[in-house]
This record gives structure tokens, C-alpha cells and sequence, in this order.
């Protein structure tokens, strides 16, 4: 992310890879399949030659995805804090805009990651995130400087938040809680741009949206085949070799594992239902319900939750992470208790990698109410 400070606003916006970075991976790709591709053409005695070579042009192919990978993961979010109004506005790559309140965001956090190179040398990582009351964290910037940081948050006084660090941000989690009580009709249908909303035989609201095959995925299958193709061709060059067979059953493998992360997604729907109680089982609901409906292998992932035992969500914008995260009130928040936590929480995970950032806004809305508001 970069900002800007104007006089109208402080703005931040999502930066795309830079153009030295494609033109040095398209360079590299460029420069491989030239060599390898003369190489077959003009210089192999026999096919066999010729096809080694060749698996090298085919080896250059991932270098020329790179950009488009990098592409792929964009958002195209801009983050407007305006200083004449007192509303924050977000948007995304479809053109569409969500208005916030500054009273909707309770305050700042800085995530740090520190990393040793090989020398020993450690190197630090800020990251600065703008936390909303009903549980998204907003991220704006990061810097390998921390006095970077503070420059921008000297610029975001304007807010008049708090600074939180990780441990205050896990005990305040708990300002995030679900109402017991489903969403009328109105909020079920929603002013969503890709979710299709309907209601469930019992009358509870159902919420769906594409899902999307990350392009990563199929560079993922990509790499597994390339090495089966090399395989066969020095198992034929050389003979059999008790190595061949091993490194092909480990491609074989590794196809098999990327082709299923590949269908999962493929042509699915990531579903959400707000469930009524069961007049047979009354403490069964009001509760919430996620999975992804593939139609190569049905009902994935499904969990539950009643609203009432739902403590708090948990989603953020611009890192990466796309999926809104539910956790139960076994979840204590308590740095000195993560590993009792990790075996006892219960979460539910809804996928929303395919959804706009207005949509995934809009979406934890309709989850999340804060008792603060």
C-alpha cells in the first residue's frame, strides 16, 4: 500500500508489482526459452536431445505468469479517510464504494514479524492496520521502519484512536459479538454485487457467491507435470533407475494434491445460512452455517455454530487473507492461553476468496453487531 496526504484526505491505495519486477521475471523467461529453444531447434543431434531442450522452453512458461499471478491477487482498494467529513470510503477494482462512519473504527494496530537472514542478521516488518468494532481490520501500510509508521500515524491523528499492539488486539476481540437473532428480509437480501440471496425451507436466510480458482493453483499443477515430463524422458534416455520411479510417484503425487485444490473451488458456491431454531431441538439455533457446494464433491468444510455461543469475527482487507473467521467463547483472547485455545476453539471459516472488498464489507455487517454501538 502507498498514501497520500492531501488537504482533502488521507489516502491509501493498493500498489500493484512493480514493472521492473515483471520485466525481470518476463526477462528471465524471454532469455531461457530463446537458448533452449535454439538449442532444440539448431544444435540437437536426435529427438531425444531435441526434446530435452524443449522441456526447458517449457520450463520458462512459469516466468511468464508471474506477472499475471501477481495480478490476479489485486484488489484494487483505496482507502479514503476524509478530513472535511467525518466518513471513511472504501473501494475496490469493480468501482463500487462503502461509506464508514469514523465512530464504526475503534482503533490502530501494529503487527510486527521479525526474520534472520543466513548471517544471523535480524530484520523487523511493521504493519499497520485500522480496526472497525465489528471485527475487520482495515490494513494501510508497512514499513521496515518503524519510524515510517509513526509518520503515518502521525497523520491519522485526526481519528483520535488508540495504538493497539497484537497481545491488546486478541483480549479485545471479545467487541466483536453476533446478535442472537437472524437477519430480517431486508438485510438478508442486502446490497451485495455478487452474493445471491434466498431463504431456506425452515425460513432462514441463505447467502451464496462464486467461488474462484486461484490462479497460483494452476502453476501448481503446471510444475508437478513439467517434472513427469523430464522423468520419462531420462527414464527413456537412461533406462529404468529405482530413482525414476521414486521421483515420479512424488510428481504423481503432488499432481493429485494441486488437481483437488484445483477442483474444490472449481465451479463452487461458498454458502452462508442463518438458521432458525428447531422446534425439536430448540438449543440447536438460532445458528449460522458455512460450506462450499462443489458439484464435484458436494457439501466441503461445513460448520456450525449457534449465534449465542459466537464470541467474535474476525476478517481483514488487503493482506491477502480473504476469509471471515467465526470464533466460539471458548476463545479466551489471552496470550497465555493460545495453545488451550487452538484445541478447544471452535471456529467457522467462510470463504469469500472471489468477493469484491465492498462485498466482503457488506457481509460482515450483516454478521457482526457490536455491543459497543
Amino acid at each position: 500500500m502507498e498514501w497520500t496526504d492531501t488537504p482533502e484526505s488521507i489516502l491509501f491505495v493498493q500498489t500493484a508489482l512493480p514493472w521492473w519486477a515483471g520485466a525481470i521475471s518476463v526477462g528471465i523467461a524471454v532469455l531461457i526459452a530463446a537458448g533452449a529453444g535454439y538449442h532444440a531447434l539448431f544444435q540437437s543431434g536426435d529427438f531425444k536431445e531435441r526434446a530435452f531442450y524443449f522441456g526447458f522452453v517449457l520450463f520458462s512458461v512459469p516466468f511468464f505468469a508471474v506477472p499475471w499471478i501477481a495480478h490476479s491477487s489485486l484488489e484494487g482498494i483505496r482507502i479514503e479517510i476524509l478530513k472535511q467529513e467525518p466518513f471513511v470510503v472504501i473501494s475496490d477494482e469493480t468501482g463500487a464504494s462503502y461509506r464508514a462512519a469514523r465512530s464504526d473504527f475503534r482503533s490502530f494496530l501494529i503487527a510486527t514479524s521479525t526474520e534472520s537472514d543466513s548471517e544471523g542478521q535480524q530484520s523487523t516488518t511493521y504493519k499497520l492496520y485500522l480496526l472497525r468494532h465489528t471485527g475487520v481490520s482495515l490494513f494501510l501500510f508497512q514499513s521496515g521502519s518503524r519510524h515510517r509508521i509513526d509518520e503515518v500515524l502521525q497523520a491519522l491523528q485526526i481519528l483520535g484512536l488508540p495504538v493497539m499492539d497484537w497481545s491488546s488486539f486478541l483480549s479485545g476481540m471479545e467487541s466483536s459479538i453476533l446478535e442472537s437473532r437472524l437477519p430480517d428480509a431486508s438485510s438478508c437480501r442486502g446490497d451485495f454485487q455478487f452474493v445471491e440471496s434466498g431463504f431456506t425451507e425452515r425460513g432462514g436466510c441463505q447467502l451464496s457467491w462464486a467461488t474462484r480458482v486461484h490462479p497460483a493453483l494452476f502453476i501448481g499443477i503446471y510444475l508437478p507435470l513439467l517434472a513427469i515430463y523430464f522423468i520419462v524422458l531420462l527414464w527413456n534416455m537412461r533406462g529404468y533407475s529405482h530413482k525414476w520411479a521414486f521421483g515420479l510417484s512424488i510428481a504423481v503425487l503432488m499432481l493429485a494434491g494441486f488437481g483437488y485444490a484445483t477442483l474444490r473451488p472449481w465451479n463452487a458456491r461458498s454458502v452462508l445460512e442463518f438458521y432458525p431454531a428447531d422446534s425439536a431441538e430448540p438449543s440447536e439455533g438460532p445458528g449460522i452455517r458455512a460450506y462450499v457446494r462443489s458439484p464435484y464433491f458436494g457439501e466441503l468444510d461445513s460448520r456450525s455454530l449457534p449465534l449465542s455461543e459466537i464470541r467474535s469475527v474476525d476478517a481483514s482487507i488487503g493482506d491477502g487473507n480473504t476469509a471471515i473467521t467465526l470464533f466460539d467463547r471458548s476463545f479466551s483472547g489471552d496470550m497465555g492461553s493460545m495453545i488451550r485455545d487452538a484445541l478447544s476453539v471452535k471456529t467457522v471459516m467462510i470463504y469469500t476468496d472471489g468477493l469484491p472488498v465492498t462485498d466482503r464489507l457488506k457481509l460482515c455487517d450483516l454478521l457482526a453487531r457490536s455491543a459497543d454501538w
